[in-house]
């Protein structure tokens, strides 16, 4: 177990403070952390095909649409870069994730490169307090 000062809680397991999710990362939420990194980078992939889609059919039938091609380019643009930014960002810390569970790995542990004994993250969670 570790303490996280941001949190002012001890960890069980302690992996990093998200401050994404505004919560630490450890044994008991471990799988619940990669699920969001997946399901933001698949939403990061739908914003980015939507946004591809739109612009093709834009650009294929002109007089269908009400708004002209360059401010369906423009507003694409402005959409389409952050999220592929955002979504390789996001890609990058699940394959690191993967990676680290793969190895068994915490991101404290890689990076400190001390091991923790004891429980893995893919130990089944303990009891609740709460």
């Amino acid at each position: 177990a570790a303490h996280c000062a941001e949190c002012d809680s001890c960890i069980l397991r302690f992996d990093h403070h998200c401050p994404f999710v505004n919560n630490c990362v450890g044994q008991r939420n471990y799988h619940f952390f990669t699920a969001f990194l997946a399901s933001t980078a698949m939403l990061a992939f739908s914003v980015i095909a939507g946004v591809g889609v739109t612009i093709i059919d834009v650009s294929a039938h002109d007089a269908a649409h009400h708004l002209s091609p360059t401010t369906v380019w423009i507003l694409g643009l402005a959409v389409g870069v952050p999220s592929v930014i955002f979504g390789l960002v996001v890609f990058g810390f699940l394959l690191y994730h993967c990676s680290l569970m793969l190895r068994g790995k915490t991101t404290k542990e890689a990076w400190t490169k001390k091991l923790t004994r004891g429980p893995t993250i893919f130990e089944p969670r303990g009891a609740s307090v709460v």
